[in-house]
């Protein structure tokens, strides 16, 4: 089953399956989560920090 929906102007359509509709919902549940969004942006800091702990380095943290 597709959903269509009207945009802008007329001659404009567009499909969304359900499974794209259900990613789009998704998307717009953690873009409309504060902490879900710090989270995300404590990431990329990290990351473009090159301040990453290494999946073994982090495993080896749980087991202490």
């Amino acid at each position: 089953m597709t959903r269509q929906f009207r945009l802008k102007r007329p001659a404009e359509w567009t499909r969304f399956t359900p499974d794209d509709l259900a990613e789009l919902e998704e998307t717009l549940d953690v873009l409309s989560d504060p902490r879900a969004l710090a989270d995300i942006r404590e990431a990329d800091l990290a990351y473009t920090a090159d301040n990453l702990s290494r999946r073994a380095d982090a495993v080896r943290n749980l087991r202490r």
